[in-house]
């Protein structure tokens, strides 16, 4: 079976293992080396903060069984009970008490003592950390100012380091990653234009259907047939001029032997039962504009069906606003499509 991996586990495991705990570690053991030591290893006895014999019989056996997880998380277990050594002995705390017989210089012995082991610490575990994270392991032995030996040869009473080693603060080792947001915006498939009805005629085989020819910007206008007579809708009077949405992606048409080459939208209003044409707020924006949805990317479907159209759920809401998606208002030239006549809540049709 193949390792599971996703960027998102990654990320965290290396904001988790390598910034949060390995990088904050070596920079906390220089910066309190700064501050206690003079920026150098201390001459002083160190305490063990992991049993290091231990840790070369683990990750050999783990290499030995071509288990390169379990020899790192051995590794990390590690730094791990460093990072708990230097919390718990908290350097940072220890100071003179004259009533506990604590002198000045006991204080600043005991506080060279947890430098001097979580320097020696990070000296063996960067040895075995270079089978995984190479570079890392580079910088800490040049913080360090110290190379690598065979790791048999590392001394498990953590007096590696030779006292009076300079050693450097410098950058982090790992910064943390951000976590990237992705705004995935929805897609608006249609191409709907700001039309201009120019003539009116009722179709003579149906009588729902007015014909209409609709100036949407192109070189002549187009012929759609819509369902706007009867009760409840339009007189033709009341379309002549009028600015109106025209759907344009929509599969062609023919109705009674008259070609449609597009859809007039109405707000589509159920009790009682009423029809109310969509146009931008502002009238004057010319034929031929086109209808955006806010906040969301428009990918025009090619000879869309009516049934696809209605199920993408554009709604009249508050203030007759026609949205995709309940949220995503549509504009043209920057002016909001409203409805006319029905009420909030009424379908797009």
């Amino acid at each position: 079976q193949d390792i599971p991996f996703s960027e998102e586990g990654l990320g965290l495991m290396h904001n988790s293992e390598l910034a949060d705990s390995l990088g904050n570690l070596m920079h906390r053991a220089t910066n309190i080396t700064q501050k206690y030591c003079g920026g150098v290893v201390p001459d002083v006895e160190a305490l063990p903060s992991f049993d290091v014999l231990r840790l070369i019989r683990d990750t050999a056996a783990a290499f030995d069984n071509n288990g390169l997880q379990d020899a790192a998380m051995a590794t990390l277990t590690a730094v791990k009970d460093t990072n708990k050594f230097l919390t718990e002995m908290a350097p940072w705390h220890i100071k003179a008490d004259p009533t506990k017989g604590v002198t000045e210089d006991d204080a600043a012995r005991k506080r060279q003592v947890v430098c001097r082991s979580v320097l020696d610490a990070m000296y063996m575990l960067a040895h075995f950390l270079c089978p995984f994270i190479p570079d890392g392991a580079a910088k800490m032995f040049e913080k360090l100012s110290t190379g690598p030996v065979p790791i048999t040869a590392l001394k498990p009473d953590f007096t590696n380091l030779k006292p009076g080693t300079a050693i450097k603060v410098g950058e982090v080792l790992y910064a943390k990653v951000e976590k990237e947001v992705v705004v995935v915006k929805p897609v608006f498939p249609v191409d709907i234009r700001i039309g201009k009805i120019v003539s009116v005629k009722e179709h003579p085989e149906a009588e729902t259907l007015f014909i209409l020819d609709v100036d949407v910007g192109e070189p002549a206008p187009r012929q759609l047939c819509a369902g706007l007579r009867g009760q409840g809708k339009y007189e033709p009077a009341e379309l002549q001029d009028r600015a109106v949405c025209v759907l344009l992606n929509l599969k062609p048409a023919e109705f009674k032997g008259v070609k449609s080459e597009g859809m007039v939208l109405v707000g589509d209003q159920k009790k009682p039962k009423l029809q109310g044409l969509l146009a931008p707020a502002d009238t004057s924006v010319p034929p031929g504009t086109k209808v955006e949805a806010e906040g969301a990317d428009t990918e025009v479907v090619p000879n869309m069906d009516l049934k696809t159209f209605q199920g993408l759920g554009l709604k009249v809401l508050e203030g007759l606003a026609v949205k995709f998606k309940k949220v995503h208002a549509l504009t043209a030239g920057g002016h909001k499509i409203v409805a006319e006549r029905v009420k909030e809540n009424s379908d797009v049709k």
